[in-house]
């Protein structure tokens, strides 16, 4: 595509409504931690809406958005502070001060919306001009920034850049639609003045009692983190951009993988695995396409792709954290595949393997192998070709975002996979029960990638 033209027309801070007037502080666990230095996530949620004049959405719109947001935000005092760490703490907090806010972009765009929007090959780099900054210095860190962008007559976009030290995936999932919720409230009435009442669901909770917590690998995962900054000061929230890749040239393409097909894959692999019940969806979505992966890379013999995913711990404590908890209960696992392997006949078998053998340490608990995790993760082992994690999961359920403009997201992308080159995985846009795939790989990877993957 040629140069983007989006171009940012306001710039403004969207505070809490009603304004608490008195401070809220979160404490960290070592969930958070692990993430606090990575760059942030980066999503965006586009709109069809073919009626929408820049008039209508000036008035109609982004009134109704913003004041949505600011009564969100009354819920989610949280995400309008700021990460800082205080001298006496062993650990960063999570601070909100009255008049804090989230930074709001507004922005217009001359670009093809169906082009952003497709999900055939494109420059990985087109989606980042709907994407906002998010401000991070050695004292504080925002936890999230927003940008909404008008395509006169075409449609809308919102554009998420969220702390991960603060914000997994869920917890992201859950405030969106929180946000979105609210909205559809403000347009059903007309406006309103108050805040509505958010389903129990989409209430944050902030109670960390039912984390095992210890401070001592907090405090280890933060002691990790320096030896990859080049930062002097190991107390510093800047995060660590050197992590990622800023190569622009790849391309971005998005894939299904059907509900028809994962039956098919299901019913193949059933009589190699002594419990069938680890062949979910998820499992072998990312068996096969990590086999794809291997291929389009050309990982042969005997080297090694270190992929993985992250496991959400929410439903495995004891007792379990809501679906609502706000916060990380993630982790990281490693699922390393061997090129030889890996592109055999019986490849997706042996990947699948692989990963049902990482979701067994999963079953362990968060706490096993819990110490030295970050430095595992930060400093892979020798001999391993290259990192390919997952960033988003079917289960969060991002196509549910609806805001009651456009209906559902005609489509949802974590844009900085762009810079990560991780897989992305949401659910089927159609509600289909498939998975949606985004991949971030060069020409020549991505044709040979798009051939194995349709096999």
């Amino acid at each position: 595509m040629a140069q983007s033209t989006v171009k940012v027309v306001e710039l403004s801070k969207v505070t809490p409504e009603p304004p608490p007037s008195n401070p809220f502080t979160l404490p960290l666990t070592f969930f958070d931690t692990f993430w606090i230095k990575l760059p942030p996530v980066e999503r965006i949620f586009l709109y069809h809406l073919p009626d929408l004049s820049p008039s209508t959405f000036r008035t109609r719109l982004l009134p109704r958005l913003t004041r949505s947001l600011s009564f969100t935000l009354r819920h989610y005092l949280p995400v309008a502070g700021n990460l800082v760490w205080p001298s006496a703490a062993a650990v960063p907090v999570v601070l909100y001060s009255p008049g804090d806010g989230v930074s709001l972009a507004v922005a217009e765009s001359t670009d093809d919306f169906d082009h952003i929007s497709a999900d055939g090959d494109r420059e990985a780099s087109d989606s980042l001009p709907y994407v906002p900054e998010l401000h991070a210095s050695d004292s504080a860190a925002a936890i999230l920034s927003l940008q909404i962008t008008l395509f006169p007559n075409r449609g809308f976009c919102i554009g998420v850049t969220s702390q991960h030290g603060i914000l997994d995936g869920k917890t992201q999932s859950v405030f969106m639609k929180a946000w979105a919720h609210t909205c559809r409230q403000i347009v059903g009435d007309g406006g309103a003045d108050f805040p509505p009442p958010l389903p129990e669901s989409l209430a944050p909770v902030f109670d960390r009692t039912g984390i095992v917590d210890s401070r001592e690998i907090a405090v280890e995962y933060l002691d990790d983190w320096p030896g990859m900054d080049p930062n002097p000061n190991p107390r510093s929230l800047e995060l660590l951009w050197s992590l990622v890749d800023g190569d622009s040239k790849r391309l971005r393409a998005t894939f299904d993988f059907s509900k028809e097909r994962i039956k098919k894959l299901k019913e193949s692999l059933i009589p190699k695995f002594p419990n069938p019940n680890y062949l979910s969806s998820f499992v072998l979505t990312l068996a096969h396409t990590q086999v794809c992966l291997v291929k389009a890379k050309g990982i042969r013999g005997g080297a090694t792709m270190m992929g993985g995913f992250t496991a959400d711990f929410r439903s495995r404590l004891e007792p379990p954290a809501p679906g609502n908890f706000f916060g990380n209960i993630v982790f990281p696992y490693e699922v390393a595949l061997r090129g030889e392997e890996a592109g055999s006949e019986g490849g997706v078998a042996y990947a699948a393997g692989k990963i049902v053998e990482a979701i067994k340490e999963v079953e362990k608990g968060p706490m096993a192998g819990a110490r030295g995790r970050l430095a595992r993760f930060l400093f892979p082992e020798s001999g391993q070709f290259e990192v390919i994690g997952v960033a988003g999961s079917p289960r969060l359920g991002m196509y549910g975002v609806d805001f009651g403009y456009g209906g559902r997201p005609r489509k949802v992308e974590v844009t900085s996979t762009a810079r990560t080159g991780a897989i992305s995985m949401a659910e089927s846009r159609d509600g289909s029960g498939g998975v949606e795939v985004g991949i971030v790989l060069s020409k020549e990877e991505m044709d040979v990638f798009r051939a194995a993957f349709v096999q």
